[in-house]
C-alpha cells in the first residue's frame, strides 16, 4: 500500500481553507453595476474616461503631421526684423509658390517693416488674394499694394471693403478671343497695347 506523500506545509486543513476562499469568491461576484458595459464605436467607458483625467489611461500618440511647413527663408524674414505673424504669413505665400523670396527685393521688405502687425497682415493678405499670373514685378505689385492700403487707412475706409476687381476668368476667355496681352498693376489694368500679329 502507497502512502501519499505531501509536503509538511500542506495539510488537509490548507486544502479546506482553500476550498472555502474560493468558494467566498464565487459567493461574492463583482456587482453587474461596477461592470462597464461594451461600448458602441470604441467610445471609451465612464471608468476609462476617469482614468484617462487621472492620469492612469494610455497615452496616445500626438498627430504631427500637421506641422506647419516653413520655406527655408522664414529664419531670414525673422533676421530681417519682421513681427513673427508677418513673417508666418509671407512664408506662407513663399510655400504656396505664389511669390519666391527672391521676387521681393529690400525695398518692399523695409515697407512691410513700417507697417503694424493688423496693416502687414491685411496687406499680405490682399497681396495673397491677387492674381499675380501676370505680374511681372511682384515687388513693385507689393509696394503698390501697402500704398493703396495707407491711402485708404487715411480716408478711414477697409482695404478688405475694396472691390477685388473683374471676373477673372472672363478677362482670360477675351484675351484668349482676341489674342491681346494683360498688363496688371495696383489699381488698374491696361489691355490691349499693339494689335496682336494676324
Amino acid at each position: 500500500q502507497r502512502r501519499e506523500l505531501r509536503p509538511p506545509f500542506y495539510n488537509s486543513s490548507t486544502r479546506a481553507g482553500h476550498r472555502e476562499q474560493r468558494a467566498r469568491v464565487s459567493r461574492n461576484p463583482i456587482p453587474s453595476d461596477r461592470i462597464p458595459p461594451p461600448q458602441p464605436n470604441g467610445e471609451i467607458s465612464g471608468n476609462m474616461a476617469t482614468e484617462h483625467v487621472n492620469g492612469n489611461g494610455t497615452e496616445e500618440p500626438m498627430d504631427t503631421t500637421s506641422a506647419v511647413i516653413h520655406s527655408e527663408n522664414f529664419q531670414t524674414l525673422l533676421d530681417a526684423g519682421l513681427p513673427q505673424k508677418v513673417v508666418e504669413k509671407l512664408d506662407e505665400i513663399y510655400v504656396a509658390g505664389l511669390v519666391a523670396h527672391s521676387d521681393l527685393d529690400e525695398r518692399a521688405i523695409e515697407a512691410l517693416k513700417e507697417f503694424n502687425e493688423d496693416g502687414a497682415l491685411a496687406v499680405l493678405q490682399q497681396f495673397k488674394d491677387s492674381d499675380l499670373s501676370h505680374v511681372q514685378n511682384k515687388s513693385a505689385f507689393l509696394c503698390g499694394v501697402m500704398k493703396t492700403y495707407r491711402q485708404r487707412e487715411k480716408q478711414g475706409t477697409k482695404v478688405a471693403d475694396s472691390s477685388k476687381g473683374p471676373d477673372e476668368a472672363k478677362i482670360k476667355a477675351l484675351l484668349e478671343r482676341t489674342g491681346y496681352t494683360l498688363d496688371v498693376t495696383t489699381g488698374q489694368r491696361k489691355y490691349g497695347g499693339p494689335p496682336p500679329d494676324s
